[in-house]
Parts: C-alpha cells; sequence; structure tokens
C-alpha cells in the first residue's frame, strides 16, 4: 500500500457514548482493544462512538466515514461510507466499508486494502485523545478459564452494586453473550443470542445463579463474575479512592457522603463509640459565627464530662482538621502553653494575623479554661488602649470568614457591648452582630 493513495483521517464529528451500547451486553462491539502501546490499550478501550465521522482523501477523492447502528442487529454497530455520489451501504466493519467504496470508485481489480481502524484514527494519538473525551470509566479485559471477560462497570462501593461484566460462551449449542451484573443485592445472568435475551437466571449468590444455567459446572461462580480477580480489585480501590481522596475542603463538610469517608480515615478508630459526637463537632464549628477554636476545650466542650480525651485521639483530630482543609494558627510554641487554635477559614492569612497580634501584644489567654468575664474585667482597664488596636489592627486585616461575613473573634468579643465594639473599633454595627 503506497502513502501516496490516502490522506490520513481527519475527525469530523466526535459521536457519542450510549450506555446501554457502551457500557451494556455488547460493549465488546462498542470499544476497540488492540495490542498497541499507544495510551495503555493493551489494557484499556477506545470507544468506537455512535455518530463517529471521519474524513478520508484517496487518490485526491473525498470521502466519510461514519458509524450507526447495525440493520440487523441495532445492539452491535454499522459503518458506511460514502463518496463521489455512491454509498457503501451499512456493513459490519469499516475496513469493508472503506475497501468496498475504494473499489467501486477506483475499480474492483485494484488490490489495494486498507485497515478500518488505522483509517478511523485508533492508532493516532490525538484521534485517541479526542475519543476518549468525557470517558469516566474505560471497560477491560480479564481472562479466567480460557474466556477473556470484558468488565462493563465498576461500582464506588463495597457490596459491588452496579457491577457487570460480559463474555461470549455457548448456549444450547450457539454462541451467546452471557451478561453478568450485581442489582438490587442480587446476582443475575442474562443470555443474549442475535441481539434478543433468549435465558435469565436470578440468585443471592453468584454460585448459586452459575448452579442454575447448568454452564461451566466446574468454575467458581464469583471467579466467572471477575470479582475477585487482582486487577478488578486494585480498580475497585482506585474508582473508590478517585471518588473519595484523603482529603477534602471546607466545602465538602455539607456532604455526608464525602465527611463519613474522612471520618473512617481518621477518626473511627480513636473516638469514642457514640459516632455522632464527632459530626456535633464539625456541626457547630461550621456553624459558630468565629472560625477560629482553640482544639482541646472546643472539643471537650462537645463531649460530655465523664469522657477524657487521651492525646492519640488529638493526634486524630489534629490529622481530621488537616485533612478537611483546617490550619493550625497557633502563634507560639507547646513550652509556652498546651493550647492549640485552629481555623477554619478558606484563607487562614486573616485569622493567623489575629491570633498573632493578640499573642504579641498579651492579650490572648493561654491557660484552659479561664476565659475571661466581665465581672473580672476590671483588672485589665491598663491595657484598655493597646487591646482596641490590637483588635482595630485584626479586623482591618481579617478577610471574609466562611460565610462572606466579617466576624470579630467571638472569645474576646463576647466580653462587650455593641456600643463599645462600634465606637472602639470604628466600624458599622452589622460587622458587630
Amino acid at each position: 500500500m503506497s502513502k501516496e493513495h490516502f490522506t490520513p483521517g481527519k475527525l469530523v464529528t466526535i459521536g457519542s457514548l450510549v450506555p446501554e451500547l457502551h457500557y451494556g451486553p455488547f460493549l465488546r462491539d462498542w470499544w476497540y482493544f488492540s495490542d498497541s502501546q499507544i495510551q495503555d490499550s493493551h489494557i484499556y478501550a477506545i470507544p468506537i462512538r455512535l455518530g463517529f465521522q471521519v474524513a478520508l482523501k484517496f487518490n485526491q477523492k473525498h470521502f466519510i466515514i461514519r458509524i450507526v447502528r447495525n440493520l440487523e442487529n441495532p445492539n452491535i454497530p454499522g459503518f458506511i461510507c460514502e463518496g463521489e455520489g455512491i454509498n457503501s451501504g451499512v456493513l459490519s466493519s469499516s475496513s469493508a466499508a472503506i475497501n468496498t467504496i475504494y473499489g467501486r470508485v477506483f475499480g474492483n481489480k485494484s488490490k489495494t486494502k486498507y485497515l478500518g481502524a488505522t483509517m478511523l484514527g485508533f492508532h493516532n494519538p490525538y484521534m485517541i485523545q479526542q475519543m476518549l473525551n468525557n470517558v469516566d470509566f474505560r471497560p477491560f479485559t480479564i481472562c479466567l478459564y480460557g474466556i477473556k471477560i470484558f468488565m462493563a462497570s465498576i461500582p464506588d462501593n463495597n457490596n459491588y452494586e452496579g457491577f457487570a461484566s460480559s463474555f461470549m460462551y455457548k448456549y444450547k449449542q450457539k454462541q451467546s453473550v452471557i451478561w453478568q451484573k450485581i442489582e438490587g443485592g442480587l446476582f443475575s445472568i442474562s443470555i443474549f443470542q442475535d441481539g434478543e435475551m433468549v435465558k435469565q437466571f436470578q440468585d443471592i449468590t453468584a454460585s448459586s445463579v452459575w448452579n442454575q444455567t447448568n454452564l461451566l459446572r466446574n468454575c467458581d461462580g464469583v471467579d466467572l463474575f471477575g470479582i475477585n480477580h487482582p486487577l478488578v480489585q486494585f480498580k475497585f480501590k482506585e474508582q473508590y479512592e478517585r471518588l473519595f481522596p484523603k482529603t477534602c475542603t471546607l466545602d465538602d463538610w455539607n456532604n455526608e457522603r464525602i465527611m463519613r469517608h474522612m471520618f473512617k480515615l481518621y477518626l473511627k478508630k480513636h473516638v469514642p463509640r457514640n459516632e455522632d459526637l464527632w459530626y456535633r463537632v464539625l456541626y457547630r464549628w461550621y456553624n459558630q459565627k468565629s472560625t477560629i477554636i482553640e482544639i482541646k476545650s472546643f472539643i471537650c466542650d462537645v463531649y460530655n464530662d465523664n469522657h477524657k480525651i487521651s492525646m492519640r485521639e488529638f493526634r486524630a483530630w489534629r490529622a481530621m482538621f488537616e485533612a478537611i482543609g483546617c490550619k493550625n494558627i497557633t502563634p507560639f510554641e507547646r513550652d509556652i502553653s498546651d493550647m492549640e487554635f485552629w481555623s477554619c477559614a478558606k484563607d487562614p492569612k486573616g485569622d493567623i494575623e489575629t491570633i498573632l497580634n493578640l499573642f504579641s501584644n498579651g492579650l490572648l489567654n493561654t491557660k484552659l479554661n479561664s476565659t475571661i468575664r466581665n465581672n473580672e474585667f476590671e483588672n485589665y482597664k491598663d491595657t484598655t488602649n493597646v487591646f482596641w488596636y490590637s483588635l482595630r489592627e485584626s479586623l482591618d486585616s481579617n478577610p471574609n470568614g466562611s460565610n462572606g461575613k466579617i466576624r470579630i473573634l467571638s472569645i474576646v468579643a463576647e466580653n462587650f457591648i455593641y456600643e463599645e465594639l462600634m465606637e472602639n473599633l470604628q466600624v458599622p454595627f452589622f460587622k458587630v452582630t
């Protein structure tokens, strides 16, 4: 085949993925599995998209090849090549469509043959990248008992709900598609012949449902589903970790699924049996006016008085807070105090400066359980001017909190009436309420 005969295909229309085709019983026909090393396609497939179109040029003449549903069996793809007013008709392979139109246009005596996969771009890195656009899951194959099993769906849960796979095998002496799925807590096997389902079995385990079929009696049903295969187990783990990473942000605090995942990763083994406690800690912090807490007193205040928090548990809380987007903003070392101040602000720079200013000016209480109350405040009058200057400076530098409002550090502000705060901080009423 001479390179002068054709110009490599140019993408016209990317086409679409159809779930019941690309992730259903007949997925093996809607994905291109190659031994090529390009894009790891020896493991993963490239989608044959419905409506996909490529422009070709043979001997300076222009043609279009497109992918449609097969006329005889709409569950599998069909290929049409058109050009020079001639149509190949819907054929079962891209090679057949291209070579048919080539022979009709340039004469049937031509011995030139073109590989359809190459013409469509399945060996071209750029075209492969376009075909994989918006593909969340790429089916792959495993081999067991000499059978190539196509993995159609890997769910993100621990009970395998939604898992699906298929392979070819004879049923009643006829080649059939064996479609396996876990749905509604049941294991099902559907058998298709000529695009139509001819038999279905269901049971509560993989082994019991395979026993009903009287097929592959010497094989383990769980193995035939493909669940226990090392590559499948790896993909289960990979899928779960992709959907549930080890860190998150403040925006995820209202996502119960993500937060329970974080709880299992960092806290479950270390907190009291009452699992609601950890949620109450986060809920209270998220909904309070200040984005700053002192970690030990804050957690103890949520817990009951009978529970003594160990250092191991505190370490677990620290790991949890870091993982969910919080930051330790303590401005001093532990030789000064065991207190730890944390911020859940999206940008903690303002909280860091607030705490640092208060500490630098001697206005930060570094003893646990000794909050200044109104009746004790007379002892601090000599530091009044320094206090107001420091707090005003902190307020000016403090960015918006998690809910979009500027907040005064509540553990300090609660000792004053609104008029004092407004007068000395030189701010309007809405900033102190």
